[in-house]
């Protein structure tokens, strides 16, 4: 994650503030929300059909609308 922040090197300090998440989480809409987790569902079976044509194991939690 460091790498992706812009860090030139590892630390152990943490890169961000343990609520941020939260934060972010409640200022997006139920629908918003609702859509990123659609469009993320569909992305991961799409990568299961180009691996595995016969299953969707690693998005067996997912049932689209």
């Amino acid at each position: 994650m460091h790498y992706f922040l812009g860090y030139s090197s590892f630390t152990n300090e943490a890169p961000l503030i343990d609520t941020l998440f939260v934060e972010i989480r409640k200022r997006l809409s139920l629908e918003l929300l609702s859509d990123i987790n659609e469009i993320e569902a569909l992305h991961c079976i799409k990568e299961e059909d180009q691996t595995r044509p016969a299953t969707i194991s690693s998005c067996a939690g997912y049932q689209s609308k």
